[in-house]
Parts: structure tokens; sequence; C-alpha cells
């Protein structure tokens, strides 16, 4: 090869490479995206854990709630399970009932579920609840000495369970 040949050889135009299309959608589905994960955010983490001040003032509802939860443990400890029983109210129409873990574990396990869907359909057929069905607003039982989770109920599927 001559050093002409050579030359050219290396002075050769690459080729362009293809210009990027405006297909795909733009940034739409991460805008979309990055709402609902606020959305997903608030309703799930941040509402659940602040308590409500406006819903404190709900005293006939928080008392049914109550009176509900205490009805179901046995009879003769009924007064004492009202004593140690909590109803705190909490943003995004969240609840969260507090109880000794042993009063919770005194109701029959198969007796369990429907016990604690009476305080769900208590809490969620209040009207302030059912309007704000978007919040995922649930139910709570708490062990009223270490705050553990005994078991929750979400209002969405009382809801869901209506409409079919």
């Amino acid at each position: 090869m001559s050093p002409t040949e050579e030359k050219a050889r290396h002075s050769t135009p690459t080729p362009a490479s293809p210009r990027p299309t405006d297909e795909g959608g733009g940034c739409a589905p991460w805008v979309y995206g990055a709402i609902f994960g606020v959305w997903a955010y608030a309703v799930l983490f941040y509402l659940p854990s602040q308590v409500d001040p406006a819903r404190m003032d709900r005293e006939p509802l928080t008392s049914r709630v109550l009176g509900i939860a205490a009805a179901r443990p046995l009879a003769e400890s009924k007064y004492e399970a009202l004593a140690n029983m909590r109803v705190l109210p909490l943003r995004g129409a969240n609840v969260d009932v507090f109880m000794p873990q042993s009063v919770f574990e005194d109701v029959p396990f198969p007796d369990r579920s429907g016990w604690l869907d009476e305080i769900r359909k208590e809490w969620c057929g209040d009207d302030v609840t059912r309007e704000s069905w978007w919040l995922l607003s649930r139910v709570s039982v708490r062990d009223i000495r270490s705050g553990d989770k005994l078991d929750s109920r979400y209002c969405l599927v009382l809801y869901l369970k209506e409409i079919w």
C-alpha cells in the first residue's frame, strides 16, 4: 500500500449515527410515575403515622368502635378490656385500635375475622371515611404495650365487596 492509499483509507468519513427520535412518549411516563410514587408514599407511609386532630373530636364514632372492640372478648373481662383499649384516629381516615395482645388473643381465631370486620364496618361506614376511599384507609389493631401491629384491614376491600 502506498502512503496516499493509506491516508485515503484513514480519512474516509464514518457514517453518521442515526438521530434519536421522540418516539416513546417523552417524559410523560416519568412524570406520571413520580406523581404515583408521591401519592403512594403519602397514603401508605406518611398519613397513617400522623394523628388527626379533627377526628379526635368525633367522640361518637370512636366510642362506637371502642364498644365493638370490647364487646367480643370474654364478657366477664369486657370492662377490664375496655379500660385497656384506646382508639387513635389518624390522618388519611386511618385508625389504630390499641388493646392488650392477650385481649386480642382471647377472641378465638375463627371468630377473629368477623370481629375485625365489624370494627372495620363501623369505622369505614362513616361518611367522612367513605368519601376518602382513594386514601386507602385502614383499621389497624395494635398491642397497647409494644405498638406491634396485630392485624390490619383496608376499607377499600369493604367498598369493593359492596359493589360486587
